[in-house]
């Protein structure tokens, strides 16, 4: 009844489909543009990635993998809602995995939100394990300041992007995050700074490192770009903890999960 195929000609439109339901809402997640920077900032392969189509050759379920050297990274799992409870998302996921590891991949991770349930069961029952906690956080300060974004492309020269802190997850490595379009900002104080972008209706803090003494101060700088979004940060890093100390609303949870493919 499905066939299996990999994710060529996959649209935007597929992946907000399979992510539709209790979970995302109905609200389209990804525009056509955004879904092409997704897939080439995060190295998405689409002929390693995995689909399966029902008998008209729509998206019944899906599983876009990035590859890095011999890692990979789920970057959009799911199943169409009028197609869920039927096994596709085991079959789906059992398809991926087999697809990695003809590309020698040693390991396989992805981030999940807190309240996907049955997500969560799911890739613990193949193996995932529970990596560290993930928020994303969003203030709820007033209208955009109209402030400056000086930089076409990502400011390299203004930090020393990659030497001082580790990766939270697969989307803030220094690969992806100089690949993001701009046009950029950066605000700095000492050692400490935040890259940040223009997104929507709000500013992206693409990327933020802060010294403890100094990141009451970083943020005290940010105060202009309202409102902000902060992607992916760990649960336990000091900048969580100072927005939490700031009032910043109760952020989405998610979990990142690892398996190992050896």
């Amino acid at each position: 009844m499905f066939d299996v195929t990999d994710a060529t000609g996959v649209t935007a439109a597929d992946l907000n489909d399979v992510f539709r339901g209790d979970v995302y809402g109905e609200r389209p997640i990804f525009s056509p543009e955004t879904f092409a920077t997704h897939v080439q900032t995060n190295d998405i392969d689409v002929r390693r990635s995995i689909c399966l189509r029902d008998e008209e050759g729509g998206v019944a379920a899906l599983a876009l993998i990035g590859i890095r050297e011999h890692r990979a990274w789920i970057g959009g799992f799911g199943v169409s809602p009028k197609y869920r409870r039927m096994g596709l998302g085991t079959k789906c996921l059992d398809g991926a995995l087999r697809s990695v590891r003809r590309a020698g991949c040693g390991s396989i991770e992805l981030e999940v939100l807190e309240t996907n349930r049955g997500a969560i069961a799911l890739y613990a029952s193949h193996g995932f394990r529970d990596a560290g906690k993930l928020f994303v956080w969003q203030s709820s300060g007033g209208g955009l300041v109209n402030a400056p974004f000086p930089y076409t492309a990502f400011p390299e020269d203004a930090v020393r992007a990659g030497t001082m802190r580790i990766p939270a997850c697969w989307q803030r490595e220094d690969v992806s995050l100089r690949r993001q379009p701009g046009p950029f900002a950066i605000e700095q104080y000492e050692t400490s700074w935040a890259i940040l972008r223009q997104h929507a209706e709000v500013t992206r803090i693409v990327d933020v490192v802060a010294a403890d003494d100094d990141v009451r101060h970083l943020f005290d700088r940010l105060i202009g770009y309202q409102p902000l979004l902060l992607v992916n940060e760990p649960a336990i890093s000091n900048v969580s903890a100072e927005l939490a100390r700031r009032g910043w609303p109760p952020p989405r949870v998610q979990y990142r999960m690892i398996r190992s493919l050896e």
